[in-house]
């Protein structure tokens, strides 16, 4: 993960290394002994979920740590806006703080046994699936809005931007949905093996695979 200060990397022995945007080393933070699998900043904090099923919150720029947030299984990835945190872990749990007092605001079961993506926008809540889905939440009392279906294999992550959703596959594709209908646009395959990560910048008019 990157912010406008630093650059992050959560490690597999549970530590996260953090560079400064000129590429010079900043700081090792060593809270943790077990995976980190998704590392978030929101300009004032940063979050770390790892496989023991917490988020630990640091404060910037010192990264003291500051909150321990509980999850119900191991936490695979996070996303985050203005008030909430929210976490996607390996038993299905979708799993939201509130970011005023770090306190927990409300969890709730996606349609996937297990999920391993999840991104947001104004409106909604995307939730990425080990089952090939993508589950669409409204923000607005985090009612169910739809399942984006397709055959293909666990969504691994997932970029919205201001006219697409993207969500890249264990199988190598991406599939590129319209946010106005939800209608499935293109899919991408250009022999990936698999697809960890995706990014879209519509404003350069590019996504990095």
């Amino acid at each position: 993960f990157a912010d406008n200060d630093f650059i992050y990397a959560g490690l597999q022995d549970g530590s996260i290394l953090v560079w400064m945007p000129d590429l010079t080393f900043f700081k090792k933070i060593s809270e943790a002994s077990s995976p980190v699998h998704a590392v978030l900043s929101d300009g004032s904090f940063l979050y770390a979920g790892s496989s023991d099923g917490k988020v630990r919150v640091f404060s910037k720029p010192g990264f003291e740590l500051q909150e321990t947030l509980d999850a119900s299984a191991s936490i695979l990835a996070l996303a985050g806006d203005e008030e909430f945190v929210y976490a996607a872990a390996s038993n299905g749990i979708v799993v939201v703080w509130e970011k005023q007092g770090f306190s927990l605001f409300k969890q709730f079961s996606s349609s996937a046994e297990s999920l391993a993506s999840i991104a947001v926008d104004s409106e909604n809540l995307y939730v990425g699936g080990s089952d090939g889905n993508v589950s669409v939440w409204k923000k607005q009392g985090f009612a169910f809005e739809r399942l984006l279906s397709q055959p293909s294999a666990s969504v691994n992550s997932i970029a919205v931007d201001s006219k697409f959703l993207l969500a890249g596959t264990q199988d190598g594709k991406v599939f590129v949905y319209n946010l106005n209908d939800f209608s499935l646009r293109s899919v991408i395959s250009k022999g990936f093996s698999s697809v960890k990560q995706v990014f879209s910048k519509p404003s350069e008019s590019y996504i990095a695979v």
